[in-house]
């Protein structure tokens, strides 16, 4: 699925350890239809739910940490998996999207 955009700019919502409500932005990196990549400065467990959201298409998708990486800089990699195919939710399939994509991950951050 090389096509996929990469570094998609996204909100995460969940519970952190002391199940206080967190809400922390990032990036989505090495996306598939299926999970990603993303770092998070929040603690979280693999089994933990969360809820992304798409800054492009402001919808939201609800996914499981897979797995918690190393941590550097501050941030810890998390693998995350989503509950179905995700193909809708990122809107791959419409060209407008797709070039706004390409810009939205500088953007994101330049706010």
């Amino acid at each position: 699925m090389s096509d996929l955009p990469q570094d998609l700019p996204v909100l995460v919502y969940g519970r952190g350890k002391d199940e206080e409500p967190f809400r922390e932005e990032t990036n989505v990196h090495l996306l598939n239809l299926r999970g990603g990549l993303i770092t998070l400065a929040t603690s979280v467990e693999p089994g933990q739910q969360l809820i992304l959201m798409n800054v492009v298409t402001e919808e939201d998708q609800r996914c499981r940490v897979a797995f918690v990486g190393e941590q550097h800089l501050g941030r810890s990699m998390i693998g995350i998996q989503f509950n179905w195919l995700t193909q809708k939710f990122w809107q791959i399939d419409d060209p407008t999207r797709q070039e706004f994509y390409a810009s939205a991950a500088g953007a994101f951050w330049e706010r």
